[in-house]
């Protein structure tokens, strides 16, 4: 495969676009020569501290996972079931007005 032409306006037009940018305008599209591959090099990594031991996972290491919900020091105490001291409140939704027919001075 030879060199990729990169698409762009051509020349005349760019120093145009260049004068009036008043810059040299670098484009935005990205072409497979210019940016990196997918498959980089595996990192060079020094050793560390359980490197040595077989099979030693990294999820029991993790100290995210000792994370747990706090624990209950006094539990709520609970009202008998016989004991009622609820309040009598009677809840009374709001009502509308008086309707007012707007088409009624309009009777056939």
């Amino acid at each position: 495969m030879g060199k990729v032409k990169i698409r762009d306006v051509s020349p005349m037009l760019q120093k145009l676009r260049n004068f009036l940018a008043g810059r040299d305008m670098l484009l935005a599209v990205r072409f497979p020569h210019e940016v990196a591959t997918r498959s980089p090099n595996l990192p060079n990594l020094p050793t560390g501290p359980y490197d040595c031991i077989h099979a030693n996972y990294y999820y029991p290491r993790d100290a995210r996972r000792e994370v747990q919900p706090p624990p209950v020091i006094a539990p709520q105490n609970q009202l008998p079931a016989g004991s009622s001291n609820k309040a009598t409140v009677k809840s009374k939704l709001p009502t509308p007005g008086e309707i007012h027919l707007w088409d009624s001075q309009y009777k056939c």
